[in-house]
């Protein structure tokens, strides 16, 4: 691919570590474009990373792992203004209540977690690439 990886890039003007190429991309065999079911991936890339005091591994949670409802969560990603990596924290909403027509009519999935505020404000809609923290 020309894709590319960066590690510890936390600002369009600060510095990061460049580790290389991408060597191929694993997309979920069920996702099917432009949804947002099975969005996610897997990169293979060409060096392995090395982990520093701002280079860390992800946390996932266990397969079986239960998030209940009105407790929150962390959410990072670049979003469209801002020039460094934002962090938001966000409530975890029931899907009941997501997939009410006025919210978001019905698309979240039980694969999904559905977190923000109904009255608006900061949430994960207005970032470009998520990760949601659990550790």
């Amino acid at each position: 691919t020309d894709s590319f990886a960066l590690v510890g890039f936390r600002s369009w003007y600060g510095t990061a570590t460049v580790l290389g190429s991408v060597n191929f991309i694993i997309i979920h065999e069920k996702y099917r474009y432009p949804g947002v079911d099975y969005d996610i991936a897997l990169l293979k890339l060409s060096k392995q990373v090395e982990f520093t005091s701002i280079v860390h591994h992800v946390c996932l949670p266990d397969p079986y792992q239960v998030f209940p409802y009105n407790t929150y969560a962390v959410v990072t990603g670049w979003g469209p203004s801002p020039n460094a990596l934002q962090e938001a924290t966000i409530k975890l909403i029931d899907p009941q209540i997501c997939n009410r027509k006025e919210v978001y009519s019905g698309v979240i999935t039980p694969r999904m977690l559905c977190a923000g505020y109904l009255e608006g404000g900061v949430d994960a809609c207005q970032v470009d690439a998520l990760l949601f923290t659990s550790c």
